[in-house]
């Protein structure tokens, strides 16, 4: 072991990745152009080029998704009790639908943001123990406005299939205070100029960083596995 726990493999190496837009001749497949695809070529790009690379780089492969879905039958998702009641501010605030303009009010994060379905707010994911995660910014609002608005949607997760619509919601009331359902989430996000028909998604939702985390944590490397142990005693 080491200070603050155990030594992984992956404490050895930075990983970097690098992300880029190519665009290939018909017939040779030879590459014609390639332009880095970073946060200043997202500001630059056509919104269409920029929504496609995103679902592409955060699109999850087969076995995360039959992992999901047993997780999912596992993690029964409840129906938030809030939906029905919940306060609307009136205060002519709408979202864009273009993912470049999303940024958190407080810190100016620019991913995993989280939309207030009451007020419009939109903030950065919770921050995590050990200082990893979000900005904290949507749950310091939430107690900031006297924890009266509770719902709140992951923006990048929005997407519709018929007239179902797939997206991470969380509750963030004390009775509940986790993932939850909401049934009428359309309709609170078309009162915030929101229209699911045709979203993209952007970003992976809580459920699917959970199962991609599980799937590679190192546990050979907190078993010791490889290495030569010694037998001691006491």
């Amino acid at each position: 072991g080491v200070e603050g726990g155990f030594s992984t493999d992956d404490d050895k190496y930075e990983t970097i990745t690098k992300n880029s837009i190519v665009v290939l001749e018909n017939k040779s497949n030879a590459i014609v152009t390639e332009v880095p695809y970073d946060e200043e070529a997202k500001t630059k790009l056509p919104e269409a080029v920029v929504k496609s690379a995103e679902s592409i780089i955060h699109h999850v492969g087969l076995a995360v998704q039959q992992d999901l879905t047993a997780w999912q039958d596992d993690e029964e998702i409840p129906v938030t009790k809030y939906y029905q009641d919940l306060p609307f501010v009136d205060n002519g605030v709408k979202i864009s639908p273009d993912p470049k303009t999303w940024k958190c009010e407080k810190q100016g994060d620019t991913e995993n943001l989280w939309l207030n379905l009451s007020d419009g707010f939109i903030g950065g994911g919770r921050k995590n123990w050990d200082g990893s995660g979000g900005s904290n910014g949507a749950l310091d609002h939430f107690k900031e406005t006297g924890e009266k608005y509770p719902l709140v949607v992951k923006l990048g997760t929005i997407t519709s299939e018929g007239s179902t619509v797939h997206a991470d919601c969380f509750s963030y009331a004390k009775d509940e205070d986790g993932p939850v359902k909401i049934p009428n989430l359309a309709e609170l996000l078309a009162k915030r100029g929101i229209q699911v028909a045709g979203l993209q998604k952007t970003e992976k939702s809580t459920a699917e960083l959970e199962v991609e985390l599980n799937a590679t944590y190192a546990f050979d490397a907190i078993t010791e596995s490889g290495s030569k142990l010694v037998s001691v005693t006491g």
